[in-house]
């Protein structure tokens, strides 16, 4: 999976890659190294671990939406 390439990056907060599987339908996955943003997944359908989760959604702008609520305190 390209986000496993991401593992090798020392400082992040939150990673999200978004990729298109099919016209319009994108699997997002969300990594943190300290931060649970399994909420976040869940919120859209997805799930996983407390910091590696993902979901599959139809449209991109929601991609960005996870992003931010993944980056909220």
């Amino acid at each position: 999976e390209k986000i496993g390439s991401f593992n090798r990056v020392e400082e992040f907060k939150i990673i999200l890659s978004a990729s298109e599987e099919k016209d319009g339908i994108y699997r997002c996955s969300i990594r943190s190294k300290n931060k649970s943003v399994v909420e976040v997944a869940t919120k859209y359908g997805g799930g996983g671990h407390e910091c590696a989760c993902g979901a599959t959604i139809d449209n991109f702008e929601v991609a960005m939406e996870m992003l931010k609520e993944s980056m909220e305190d």
